[in-house]
């Protein structure tokens, strides 16, 4: 096993692998520019200069920035022995997020966080239901609290139509 280090011009290296050939894999590299991880000669991750992390790409464009073909896809497991996890990622202009609870479908929840405590906003539960204004939606779609649907002035009242029970 090998551990090194060389100068390339402004850059500092660290080599890792083993020795045979005079040939090492490169894995670290800082410069003015930040910092790369690499793993069989490709870039994996990159801290730019100015702090933005990118898996995936030499050239984050946020904070962080996740970039692959396929399906590039950020997790977040819940390590408690069972398959819990939500997820989210993106494939051909499609946006998806994902929960799944072991073997079921899992909940998604929107809600708001103040200086002291949350508050939900709604709620999609494991059968595909979404609630505003409950936690605990019964139907596809149930409103706990005003709704209102359609125009909000006078002059475009009939511009939309709103069926309730098989009537209008």
């Amino acid at each position: 096993m090998y551990l090194g280090a060389r100068n390339d011009s402004s850059d500092g290296t660290l080599l890792f692998g083993g020795y045979g050939g005079g040939t090492f894999n490169e894995f670290f590299r800082a410069s003015s520019n930040g910092f790369k991880v690499l793993t069989n000669g490709d870039e994996r991750l990159r801290v730019g200069s100015t702090g933005r992390v990118g898996i995936g790409t030499a050239t984050p464009g946020s904070l962080l920035e996740v970039a692959g073909t396929g399906t590039p896809t950020i997790r977040v497991k819940d390590l408690d022995g069972t398959d819990k996890f939500g997820q989210i990622f993106a494939n051909n202009g499609t946006f998806v997020i994902e929960s799944r609870n072991d073997t079921s479908d899992g909940q998604i929840i929107f809600r708001g966080r103040d200086a002291s405590d949350t508050n939900e906003y709604a709620r999609f539960d494991e059968n595909g239901q979404l609630g505003i204004g409950t936690d605990n939606p019964v139907t596809k779609l149930q409103v706990t609290g005003n709704l209102t649907v359609g125009p909000v002035n006078a002059t475009d009242q009939y511009q939309g139509i709103l069926i309730v029970n098989g009537k209008d």
